[in-house]
């Protein structure tokens, strides 16, 4: 019950917080960015003056701006906006809103090399989203768990890249996205083959492939994979496998687009198979290369043609090459290691820092749950409690007015020579029972019958008429008349219960005067003009606006047979 008090009142200030329109013009940015078409949405958003937009649509069009640079493949790891766009956001956005800013704040960080945060931005975004998902945010899901993967995987961390790799396939499937899947389906292979899971590599290959197959075939991104499929069948000693997978490479080798990743794979392939001229003409392109990685395997290659084609002029000149550029290479990797050492540290304490937070918020938590129930407790003890007194107190006014009936009516003589102190005693707690009985149960006949004054009086007999059927009704003279008359036959009846509650209103005094009269509910309720059934309640009213008494209608009846 109170999660989900909880859960409506943030409904209710997320309700409050969020109700901001985003301009038609900017959700089409948004909608051309999400289907690819990167250059259209840059048109209209260049179309759009941001000085004329209100402050969210302002915050808004920032965020698209961001957006579009990052799809566009422009730096964005300058921007100190998307800081202020987080926070702004943050209270102010929807679900969508606040997962976008969120997600291109871990892009941003993570292009300034801060993989902690960029980590903890992205796992914002995905909770940042409504469990009810549609097919934008299953894509904005995937992409998120993407980058995740890839960031665990630049910090060697596989047996965390591996589910977030599942993860994002599982939504993209969701949304049909196929661009998506090509590539995590090439990320999870590599993952599996960093873990030694060489069936899973293959099958993961064969998925991208296929879907390259459907949508872009012939092309860049297939070319790419079957040159990974070759590389770790090379990296595997299967060198048949690797031509195998080369006769897909082959025909594309002088494509514009074709990556500096795949020439080495093809280097490697045509020095396995002895064709040194077209390997070495591969390794002279990639010296051009600014990459020591490049260069590393360039050098590799010429140096291991002069040796096997025993090139006594160059194979020295070859080999120092190759030493320069290896010590080179560890350098920088030794820079990288410790950057990634840094980056799994940060991780690891940052992780631990959650969990810790997580613990201690579990435990307020409890606590609050704790206190909350023995509040609740307590107050059941107390309207329990509550609840007895105001019978106990209802049980006492009805005793204390037998006892002062005794007083009035009953006065026991008693012998002190013949009767003994014990036995006088008993003989008034018997007396005091049996009038409690009376009172309460079984009425005496007295307290039966009307007293003989009313009966006699003109009032009465009006009464009577009415009840029969003559069509005359109480005046508000009758009704004076009746009052003086019950209180003349019964003293102190008003006084007693105006004593009790000094708020009874006409109405209820008037009941109260009928039920002195031993009349029926029938006959009170055609006298005053309601229903049957208004009569029981305003008994049963009565009876605790006196005495707070949930009871029976026919306890106050007995009470009033008491007066």
């Amino acid at each position: 019950m109170i999660k989900k008090l909880i859960s409506y009142i943030f409904l209710l200030l997320t309700f409050a917080g969020c109700n901001h329109s985003v301009d038609s013009r900017l959700v089409r940015v948004n909608e051309l960015s999400d289907c690819g078409e990167v250059d259209s949405a840059a048109i209209v958003l260049q179309n759009i003056v941001a000085d004329s937009l209100n402050e969210h649509n302002r915050r808004y069009y920032d965020l698209m701006s961001i957006k579009l640079r990052d799809m566009s493949y422009q730096d964005i790891k300058g921007d100190t906006a998307i800081t202020e766009l987080i926070r702004y956001f943050d209270d102010n956005g929807t679900h969508s809103e606040r997962a976008e800013a969120y997600y291109y704040g871990g892009r941003v960080y993570r292009e300034m090399g801060d993989l902690p945060q960029s980590l903890d931005y992205f796992q914002k975004a995905l909770d940042a989203l409504d469990d009810n998902d549609n097919n934008n945010h299953a894509r904005l899901k995937g992409k998120i768990c993407s980058q995740m993967g890839q960031m665990f995987m630049s910090m060697y961390m596989f047996e965390q890249a591996k589910p977030k790799f599942h993860e994002a396939i599982a939504y993209q499937t969701a949304c049909t996205d196929s661009i998506g899947l090509m590539y995590n389906y090439r990320n999870l292979a590599e993952t599996h083959n960093y873990l030694k899971e060489n069936d899973s590599v293959i099958s993961c290959y064969k998925k991208s492939l296929a879907i390259i197959e459907k949508i872009c075939p012939y092309g860049e991104d297939e070319v790419e994979t079957w040159a990974s499929i070759a590389d770790f069948y090379i990296f595997n000693n299967s060198h048949e496998k690797a031509y195998e997978a080369f006769i897909h490479i082959e025909p594309y080798l002088n494509e514009n687009y074709i990556s500096n990743y795949v020439r080495i794979t093809a280097m490697q392939i045509y020095l396995l198979k002895h064709h040194f001229s077209e390997s070495k003409s591969l390794a002279y392109t990639l010296l051009q290369t600014k990459s020591l990685h490049n260069r590393k395997f360039a050098y590799n290659t010429i140096s291991e043609i002069s040796r096997l084609t025993n090139d006594k002029e160059n194979i020295y000149k070859n080999v120092i090459n190759y030493k320069n550029i290896i010590d080179s290479c560890n350098a920088l990797y030794s820079k990288e290691a410790v950057i990634h050492q840094n980056s799994i540290y940060n991780y690891t304490q940052k992780e631990k820092e959650v969990q810790r937070l997580k613990e201690k918020q579990q435990y307020y938590m409890s606590v609050i749950y704790i206190f909350i129930i023995l509040c609740l407790f307590i107050c059941c003890v107390v309207s329990y409690m509550h609840f007895k007194n105001n019978k106990l107190k209802f049980e006492l006014a009805l005793q204390l007015r037998n006892l002062e009936i005794l007083k009035k009516k009953q006065k026991v003589e008693l012998n002190t020579n013949s009767i003994t102190f014990n036995d006088s005693v008993e003989l008034i707690k018997e007396q005091i029972i049996n009038e409690y009985k009376n009172l309460t149960n079984n009425i005496p006949i007295d307290k039966l019958i009307v007293h003989e004054a009313i009966l006699k009086s003109d009032v009465y007999c009006k009464i009577k008429n009415i009840l029969s059927g003559k069509y005359e009704c109480l005046t508000h003279e009758d009704w004076r008349k009746l009052d003086v008359n019950i209180n003349k036959a019964y003293p102190g009846f008003k006084a007693n219960i105006y004593t009790l509650h000094h708020k009874i209103s006409e109405f209820e005094y008037q009941v109260c005067m009928l039920i002195k009269c031993r009349l029926t509910n029938n006959d009170i309720a055609t006298l005053t003009y309601h229903q049957k059934s208004s009569i029981t309640t305003t008994r049963s009213r009565l009876l605790k606006k006196m005495f707070k008494y949930n009871g029976k209608a026919a306890d106050f009846d007995n009470f009033i047979y008491s007066l």
